[in-house]
């Protein structure tokens, strides 16, 4: 894929042929996105995140790319902003998305969630993407570790 390089994205992680996840993607970035073959962008973080484009939409949709912004707040996540992003994401599978948020914080543990909850992953599969960006603490592991009791699971090892 010409475009950007996906790779030097901040917090960069590929899981799977079509799934991108990263931290927010400077303007230049964005810009490439499309020759890159992302056709579509979700993005968790607020709109006044750190380095957050506040144009980002238009960038994106100036190269056809379908832009999704879910803002979940980082104090306060929840089940809804889970299953809003599922729904989102699910829609969105037949073709290339960049799932972003600030620092792929949101993103790592939302899609792990997804995994779990929507794709019938086993979450030793899915737990190394996870930690590869950190270890969810506070509300973000209070959230992973019900989702993970729901779904017949332990929570996350200490």
């Amino acid at each position: 894929m010409a475009g950007v390089d996906l790779g030097r994205l901040r917090a960069y992680r590929q899981l799977g042929s079509a799934l991108h996840t990263a931290g927010q993607p400077s303007r230049l970035q964005l810009q490439g996105l499309g020759e890159a073959g992302i056709a579509n962008v979700i993005n968790l973080a607020l709109a006044d995140s750190d380095h957050a484009v506040a144009d980002e939409a238009d960038v994106l949709a100036a190269q056809g790319v379908v832009y999704h912004h879910q803002p979940i707040e980082f104090s306060t996540p929840g089940r809804d902003d889970l299953n809003r992003f599922s729904a989102t994401l699910a829609a969105c599978e037949d073709r290339p998305v960049l799932v972003h948020c600030a620092l792929n914080m949101r993103v790592s543990a939302m899609v792990f969630l997804d995994r779990i909850e929507r794709q019938g992953m086993m979450p030793a599969q899915a737990l190394p993407d996870l930690l590869a960006i950190w270890t969810p603490e506070g509300p973000w592991r209070a959230l992973i570790d019900a989702v993970l009791s729901d779904n017949g699971h332990a929570p996350l090892p200490e």
